[in-house]
């Protein structure tokens, strides 16, 4: 008998529409032994610029072994990744995400 299991990865970034918004989320769905450079990529491709300098963070801990799986994260079954642009390295601008994506936002109840 085969289980897949998948880890459900909700990414967090800083406003993008409105001041009034103090977060924006977008949710990926990855395998327990895809590596954290497959989620790199996965955010970088819904950037308006994918090479933008970025960061993730779980927990408050800044994830940077990009061959570790996500298991060895500790993100399966689900984690919460914050994003951070290095703003020292570069001139990062809102909107952060390509337009078809920010066309597909949707609001949460409060």
């Amino acid at each position: 008998m085969i289980v897949l299991s998948f880890s459900s990865l909700l990414l967090c970034l800083p406003s993008l529409i409105t001041p009034l918004s103090t977060l924006v989320c977008f949710k990926g769905v990855f395998r327990p032994f895809e590596k954290l450079a497959d989620v790199r990529m996965f955010v970088a491709d819904a950037l308006v610029n994918p090479h933008s300098i970025f960061s993730l963070a779980s927990v408050g801990k800044v994830l940077e072994d990009d061959s570790a799986n996500l298991i060895q994260l500790d993100m399966v079954p689900t984690a919460v990744l914050n994003l951070t642009f290095d703003t020292t390295l570069m001139n990062v601008q809102p909107p952060f995400l390509k337009e078809e994506l920010i066309a597909r936002l949707q609001s949460l109840p409060a």
